[in-house]
């Protein structure tokens, strides 16, 4: 695109006489200020430099707004208390500038005062989300939503004019929030008929709020939302009880869900997951996480175990693992039977210096997981990551020492690297049976892989609240 516009633009430069203007066709414009989507310097710069480019300029200068509330004055203030805001303003502003808020395309509502929730006013988001026609994505940060907006309205289908100003809403995220029951979220997600993705990342819930009392009197509310179609649902660092509630209340979406990123955290174990992922036909991509020798119950067949081979659409199973012995865990994983439809398995851990001293010694483990691989029928291809750390500071901050020496490979993996077909380098490929790829922590961060075989993948993952995405 680059070099056609320099092309172009050359051609035209060459053809003028010399003194005369140089008239360019619009459409070079619009290719060269569409070039520039993120660069916000000289998108402002193009705004207000030309009147013929200010409608485009604006059109990419504004797809993501970001609207930060205030710290409150005096400082920070208690956790349990909610900082005041400048609603009314923001609300204003958008009101006063259609010009920029018809081009909005994703907005993000966050705080600047970190542990300080602000309760959100249902009646001012409707009316700042009514500014944004063509809104497709939303993004909540630090905010608490309760349930007494939606208790006056109990049983009445009309909940707010708000489902008719982002019946086009696509995607929406919860991060770092705080929801007073299961009346609130339901109440709030019936608000976003046509989502299909849905994050919940270290949201907090009171626990009374799973309850059979709870979940009555919410059922006799008619509030729980009966039309969501996700596609899309992650789930971090929030009550393991979560997702049990939204699949068993919320039928239309565990009919509907094709990828589920579930993780629980280091302190929970993720007990009765496996009846979950059943209830869910649609499923192609889950990612499971954190795991240890303590989940390892789990990945056995009974009624907590994972029970994978029950989802016959299951196309994608990542697990992502918080130990570093990892022969041991990967082993009990790859124990349990796996539906015909896997076309890719991934396991992330890291592996710390200070466990190197053993590795050879753990060559018994990984001789049953080379025999577990090589049961794989032919067409399965493995691609094995390793990344050894110092240190859990030295992972936070990025520090790898160095990827898994090859020879070592070569001793505990034998069947694997004389299975067909042949790797033919074994580093950095993969296109082989059998492959180790050097990466840096940083290169994992891509939101999407495309799906071309059955894979094993361990690779060095964070121990910050945050995941990163495959």
């Amino acid at each position: 695109m680059a070099d056609q516009v320099s092309r172009e633009s050359t051609r035209a430069g060459m053809d003028a006489p010399q003194g005369q203007h140089i008239e360019l066709p619009a459409e070079l414009w619009d290719i060269t200020i569409d070039m520039l989507r993120a660069d916000t310097r000289t998108l402002k710069s193009c705004s207000l430099v030309c009147r013929e480019w200010t409608h485009r300029a604006q059109h990419r200068l504004f797809n993501l707004l970001s609207h930060t509330w205030p710290r409150p004055r005096g400082g920070r203030e208690p956790a349990e208390r909610t900082a005041p805001g400048t609603q009314e303003e923001l609300t204003s502003f958008l009101y006063a500038s259609p010009h920029i808020a018809r081009h909005v395309i994703t907005f993000v509502l966050d705080s600047d005062a970190p542990g300080c929730y602000r309760t959100l006013s249902i009646p001012k988001l409707s009316a700042i989300l009514s500014c944004f026609p063509a809104l497709r994505k939303l993004e909540l940060r630090s905010v608490e939503i309760l349930d007494e907006p939606f208790r006056n309205i109990a049983g009445d289908r009309r909940i707010s004019p708000l489902c008719h100003s982002v019946g086009l809403l696509k995607s929406l995220s919860l991060r770092r929030c705080r929801v007073i029951t299961l009346l609130a979220l339901y109440g709030f997600l019936a608000l976003f008929p046509s989502i299909t993705y849905l994050a919940l990342v270290d949201v907090k819930m009171n626990l009374s709020a799973f309850d059979e009392a709870g979940t009555s009197s919410l059922l006799a509310t008619k509030l729980i939302p009966s039309g969501l179609a996700l596609k899309t649902l992650h789930i971090t660092y929030a009550p393991r009880s979560l997702l049990s509630a939204l699949i068993r209340d919320i039928k239309s979406m565990a009919q509907t869900i094709t990828s589920l990123h579930l993780s629980v955290g280091v302190v929970s174990e993720p007990l009765g997951v496996g009846p979950l992922l059943a209830a869910m036909p649609s499923l192609r991509r889950v990612q499971l996480g954190s795991f240890g020798k303590r989940h390892l119950k789990i990945a056995q067949d009974g009624p907590y175990g994972l029970n994978l081979a029950r989802c016959k659409a299951l196309k994608l199973v990542t697990f992502s693992l918080d130990n570093a012995t990892v022969p041991d865990v990967l082993y009990w994983l790859m124990a349990s039977d796996l539906p015909a439809s896997v076309q890719e398995m991934r396991f992330s851990a890291p592996i710390f210096e200070h466990a190197l001293s053993s590795f050879n010694d753990q060559r018994v483990s990984w001789a049953q997981v080379d025999a577990k691989m090589a049961a794989f029928p032919p067409k399965v291809r493995f691609r094995l990551l390793m990344q050894f750390i110092r240190s859990r500071r030295a992972l936070r901050e990025g520090s790898v020492l160095s990827s898994l020496p090859q020879g070592d490979v070569g001793g505990v993996l034998p069947a694997v690297l004389r299975s067909e077909p042949p790797a033919r380098h074994i580093a950095a490929q993969a296109d082989g049976r059998f492959c180790i790829e050097r990466n840096s922590l940083c290169g994992m961060r891509d939101p999407e892989v495309t799906i071309t075989s059955v894979v094993l993948v361990s690779v060095a993952m964070p121990f910050r609240r945050s995941q990163y995405s495959y």
